[in-house]
């Protein structure tokens, strides 16, 4: 490429930021979250913050849920001899003792029952098992770990002094960590082993740490009060550098679903509240707002940290602060490989913009590159500020803005240019940059004018940046002549009416409802789903694309949505005079009944029969099955009403206009001679779980087509386990199944 063809530097969490190593002060830049300011040291974001959730990075100290969605929490604000472990109970909306765990009672005494909790301290959930530390009566010291299967709360092992002296416990996936702080160690134990393992082993760091959290890769954060900072190790437990700040580290985890505010209390989101189909949410509410996902209509649960019901006043002032309120951000040195380079422009992308903030840009451009210890001390005078992006009108604080700022680089000519941002806030919301684009060289109108106007240094200089007005008007349509292709492919058209419009072409409908990654895969999809259209397979591929966007999951080709046309799905027996048929080997008869047509003393009761005059009566089995087809879904996938609409939408969208088809939403369960064809309308999955008072949420509605759930002698069966007195007893002899 010729060393003056326009081209620019991309600035972003995806080809990186390219931090000044002493360019950071008082911001995170985050892989997704991009520049941001950090969080408050004294405040509730903070690796110290008094709820023991590591600055938001995980659940509050003494919580946990489970792979069912319950949440479990310890109440703190009792003796820590009389702490409960509690459990959300969805049937009565509120949280209720785990039975036979609690704390000790007056009688109790060293050596008698290990199940019994002395002082537990805190909670983690590892597949199906629940991990409790109990300090014992030195609330201080290092104490026990008892592990408990979920389902029946029996204990499975118990670890504890002298081998360790568990403090803190985490987990991640089918595996939990262990803190001993006094030998500065970190345990690993997989479920369903007896043994642990020692991952980390730092003797140095004994009696320092006093909490452990597991990111997605299973890296391991260890607070260290002292320094208020954390500890990383990877998963073979070798030292790995230190954050500065916990927001640098959000991109690693999962957003938590509860947070505490300033008061202790907490919200228990709608989708953890209700009794069947219970989700976590696909994000945590934002930190500004831990309560978000309980305002009024939603159907959260608010409580406190005791699980207690609590309330929320609508004119509750805020908090605590939650970040810093100023803090800048330099970059390294971008390279134009041109001497003297005039650099053009520069697009300044705004995720967030919250009122109250605002974003303040600066350049400094040399022909020489400087140490980063030279641009530390660079007085201002030397910078250019060339643009302010004050927040308001932007929406409630963390929605995104999407918004570019654009602006011409007023710094003089250099072959480097350094980049600098100085946020601010009011300490409640931050601003946030997603990315940044500079753009060089600048192809200045100038050069077109005769050499007269470029002949005094200032003339040239102020020539340059008035033409650049209407310059860079005129560029932005020379750029989407030279791009005009991206408008033709799905994957790089943009987003909104461009997107929409390249649909109209193919004549396929969008869901108003679908993001634009949703639409573009749709979008994708149609050339080949149309190369075989009218055929069962352009049909599944179409449902195919709906299914994903729905669930989220990329399903295999060869798996479910399953099509099975009318006249393949079964071979029927025509009884004939002629003694062809043949009763008893294994093909259904045929009867009036698939059609229901009225035929007086031979199909005639009320309810069952229906008038169809058309047709030839001999001929109703080829009618009902020629032109029919069934269309077997996991019912786990189609969840609501509206998600049965959408399904129904895309089948009637691509099927041939002669025939007709029947949903089948497919329940994971297998019922002989009703339920039975594995591939088809059975599904092996794991033992569900049956609530028997549990009745389809109303909001959103249920799919209609859902079959029942949760029926005694249906597809629950009551199962004792034991021949001995007293009879089935749930809970004890008896399991639902």
């Amino acid at each position: 490429m010729p060393a003056a063809t326009p081209t620019s530097w991309l600035l972003d969490g995806a080809t990186g930021w390219r931090t000044d190593p002493l360019g950071t002060l008082g911001v995170t830049v985050g892989t997704t979250s991009g520049i941001r300011l950090g969080a408050d040291p004294e405040g509730p974001l903070a690796p110290t913050s008094t709820d023991g959730s590591l600055g938001g990075l995980t659940l509050p100290l003494g919580m946990a849920l489970d792979q069912g969605g319950t949440l479990y929490l310890l109440d703190p604000e009792v003796a820590p001899e009389r702490r409960r472990i509690l459990r959300f109970d969805a049937t009565i909306g509120g949280f209720a003792e785990l039975p036979t765990l609690g704390p000790a009672g007056p009688s109790d005494e060293d050596g008698g029952e290990v199940r019994v909790l002395r002082a537990p301290a805190s909670l983690a959930i590892a597949g199906s098992n629940l991990y409790v530390v109990d300090r014992g009566p030195d609330e201080d010291g290092p104490g026990r770990l008892l592990v408990f299967a979920i389902d029946s709360l029996a204990l499975l092992h118990l670890f504890g002094p002298p081998a360790i002296g568990p403090v803190d416990v985490a987990a991640r996936g089918r595996q939990a960590y262990v803190l001993d702080r006094g030998r500065g160690r970190v345990w690993r134990h997989e479920v369903g082993t007896d043994a642990l393992v020692l991952v980390v082993d730092q003797p140095g760091a004994g009696n320092r740490w006093t909490r452990l959290a597991v990111d997605r890769d299973h890296r391991l954060y260890l607070l260290d009060p002292g320094s208020a900072a954390l500890e990383v190790f990877d998963p073979a437990g070798r030292p790995l550098p230190r954050p500065a700040d916990p927001g640098d580290l959000r991109d690693r985890f999962d957003p938590p679903p509860i947070r505490l505010d300033h008061r202790g209390r907490f919200c228990l989101p709608a989708g953890l509240a209700r009794p069947c189909d219970r989700q976590t949410p696909p994000a945590g509410p934002p930190p500004e707002a831990p309560l978000a996902l309980c305002r009024p209509g939603t159907g959260g649960l608010v409580f406190d940290r005791s699980g207690r019901p609590a309330t929320v006043e609508p004119a509750e002032r805020p908090g605590p602060a939650l970040y810093r309120t100023a803090g800048g951000w330099t970059s390294q040195a971008l390279d134009s490989d041109l001497y003297r380079c005039q650099w053009h422009r520069v697009e300044l992308r705004l995720a967030e913009l919250p009122p109250g903030t605002q974003v303040v840009v600066s350049t400094y451009t040399d022909d020489r590159p400087r140490r980063p210890e030279e641009v530390a001390e660079l007085t201002e005078d030397r910078w250019s500020t060339h643009h302010v992006a004050v927040g308001g009108g932007q929406g409630p604080p963390g929605k995104p803005t999407g918004r570019v700022e654009e602006f011409l680089v007023q710094s003089r000519q250099g072959q480097y240019l350094w980049l600098r941002l100085r946020l601010a806030g009011d300490g409640h919301a931050t601003p946030a940059v997603g990315a940044i684009r500079v753009h060089f060289p600048r192809e200045s109108y100038l050069d077109y004018l005769p050499a007269v106007y470029a002949a005094n240094d200032e003339s040239r200089w102020f020539l340059e940046r008035f033409l650049s007005v209407f310059q860079t008007e005129w560029d932005a349509i020379e750029r989407e002549i030279d791009q005009i292709e991206r408008y033709f492919d799905p994957g790089a058209v943009p987003a909104g009416p461009h997107l929409d419009f390249l649909a109209t072409w193919l004549a396929l409908p969008l869901e108003g409802g679908w993001s634009d990654e949703q639409r573009r895969r749709l979008l994708a999809a149609a050339p080949g789903i149309y190369r075989h259209r009218g055929t069962p397979a352009a049909v599944r591929d179409h449902l195919r694309v709906y299914l994903e966007n729905l669930t989220g999951l990329a399903l295999d080709r060869t798996a479910y949505p399953v099509l099975v046309e009318g006249f393949r799905e079964r071979s029927h027996l025509l009884l004939s005079t002629e003694g062809t048929a043949v009763v008893g080997q294994g093909a259904p008869l045929w009867s009036p009944s698939v059609v229901g047509r009225l035929q007086l003393d031979i199909f005639a009761r009320e309810g069952e029969a229906r008038l169809v005059s058309t047709r030839d009566p001999q001929r109703d089995l080829f009618h009902q099955y020629a032109h029919r087809f069934r269309v077997f879904v996991p019912a786990a996938w189609v969840r609501s009403s509206e998600d049965e609409r959408m399904v129904r939408r895309a089948l009637d969208a691509e099927r041939p206009a002669h025939t007709a088809y029947d949903l089948c939403l497919v329940e994971p369960r297998l019922r002989v001679g009703v339920q039975s064809t594995v591939g088809l309308d059975t599904i092996v999955a794991a033992t569900p779980v049956a609530r028997l008072a549990c009745s389809h949420p109303t909001n959103p509605a249920p799919a209609p087509s859902l079959p029942a759930r949760h029926r005694l002698g249906y597809d629950t069966v009551l199962v004792c386990s034991s021949t001995g007195p007293g009879g089935p007893r749930v809970g004890i002899s008896t399991t639902l199944t």
